[in-house]
Formats: C-alpha cells, sequence, structure tokens
C-alpha cells in the first residue's frame, strides 16, 4: 500500500520512477515521457508484473512494461483525446479502460482503443 501511495504521490507531481530512477544521493530524479503532470495513473496487467500506464496532462496515455524504465504512447483510437482516468477493465483484467475530460469512455484491448460511449 505504501508503494502505491507513494507512486501516485509521484504522478501528482508529473514524475514516475523507475526502478534505479534514484540520484547517486538517494533523491528521486524524473523519468517517463516527459509530457506533463500526470493525471492518471494505473498498473496494466498486460504488459506483466512491471506494466503501468499513465496518462499526462498534455494527452495521450503512455504505457511502460518494465515499471518506468522506458515509455511507449499507446493512442491509436483515441484521437488526441485528455483522458483523466485510466483503470483496468473489471470484466477482463487485461484490457484498460479511459475516460476522457468529456466523459467519453474507452477501452483498449490490444493496442487500439474503442470508444465505448461518447460521455
Amino acid at each position: 500500500m505504501r508503494a502505491l501511495a507513494l507512486a501516485v504521490g509521484m504522478a501528482t507531481a508529473g514524475i514516475a520512477a523507475a526502478p534505479g530512477a534514484l540520484a547517486a544521493d538517494g533523491s528521486w530524479v524524473p523519468a517517463g515521457p516527459g509530457q506533463g503532470t500526470i493525471q492518471a495513473l494505473t498498473l496494466d496487467p498486460a504488459a506483466g508484473p512491471a506494466g503501468l500506464c499513465i496518462a499526462p496532462q498534455l494527452g495521450g496515455v503512455f504505457c511502460s512494461g518494465d515499471g518506468g524504465a522506458t515509455w511507449e504512447p499507446r493512442n491509436t483510437g483515441l484521437d488526441g483525446a485528455n483522458v483523466v482516468a485510466l483503470a483496468a477493465d473489471p470484466a477482463s483484467p487485461a484490457a484498460l479502460l479511459a475516460v476522457t475530460a468529456g466523459g467519453a469512455v474507452f477501452r483498449r484491448g490490444g493496442e487500439t482503443w474503442q470508444l465505448l460511449n461518447d460521455g
């Protein structure tokens, strides 16, 4: 629980930490796609035990399969949507759900997001 609270705290500060993302003096160093403050963070079970996805303030969704050491955009089907919430789909934990600022809900199973409703 403490690790999750730390991750959420880092997300609100716009920092995503990767394993080894500590400076020699023990302080945190920024890691991630550099797209502004993180608005949403979730585990990505489809990417394995170190899978994470974030939705930064400047748009899109970025995912990491290595605990945040590297990030890849995962935006096919989102069409520039401003994602404000991410979660695993309770009906299919390998799939992710995204909610936009306008209330639209998208689902990603595989590489493409599909619109479930338009808000």
